[in-house]
């Protein structure tokens, strides 16, 4: 297998990730959810082909396992490692999350062992084997990254991939924010507040509402 190296935009590669998701997604209190931040916008050098793998089988693995909230891919901009050999390599920090059944501390180290599964009682009722976490990690590894997980069992999971890039663009000098607050309507408490934290990160108001009543009577919630 080999790793090829080219300018790639990297938002309408999440977006087109999660946009062919929506068809797969097993429940329909799920909601997707990508957000590129605007330090990582404009052109990076990786594999694409490798890079969109890493996240279809990210998000896969969270469709399995998610039947309510949200399921999230954050990229973000790094600063260099200081033990980095390449001084001109940036790291790309994606993660995928959900809200979904978690995985127990002491079963998570052997997560990305092929086949490998937390409970095989829980994992043959959602179809999971482990094998796209397995084939997920040695791409990673292929490009020259790691990956790792976070998670509570019952709350959900987050997997974090760290990969070396070199930006072809500079960043922009200050993210854009909305002239005036912003508006979240959603029936899903996580989304709610995952989109709120977002929109307060950029120095924004945020104002988010269950549902279109609550927004036309204009009750915030929680």
């Amino acid at each position: 297998m080999v790793i090829e190296t080219r300018p790639v935009v990297l938002e309408p590669l999440v977006v087109d990730v999660m946009n062919a998701a929506q068809a797969r997604l097993l429940h329909p209190e799920v909601d997707l959810l990508a957000l590129v931040r605007w330090q990582a916008s404009g052109r990076v050098l990786t594999d694409p082909v490798r890079l969109r793998q890493i996240l279809n089988n990210l998000v896969d693995n969270a469709i399995k396992f998610t039947t309510q909230g949200i399921i999230a891919i954050d990229v973000q901009r790094c600063l260099p490692a200081s033990d980095a050999t390449d001084d001109n390599a940036e790291w790309l920090e994606i993660r995928v999350s959900d809200t979904g059944v978690g995985i127990p501390d002491d079963q998570q180290a052997a997560i990305f062992q092929e086949f490998e599964q937390v409970d095989p009682i829980r994992d043959s009722r959602y179809g999971g084997t482990g094998l796209g976490l397995t084939i997920a990690r040695r791409l990673v590894g292929m490009m020259g990254g790691s990956i790792s997980v976070e998670s509570v069992a019952g709350e959900g999971s987050c997997f974090c991939v760290l990969l070396p890039v070199s930006y072809v663009d500079a960043p922009p000098s200050c993210p854009p924010v909305p002239a005036g607050p912003v508006v979240v309507v959603s029936p899903h408490a996580a989304l709610r507040n995952a989109m709120l934290e977002r929109i307060q990160a950029w120095g924004a108001e945020g104002r988010v509402f269950e549902n279109v009543t609550q927004l036309r009577r204009g009750k915030k919630q929680p």
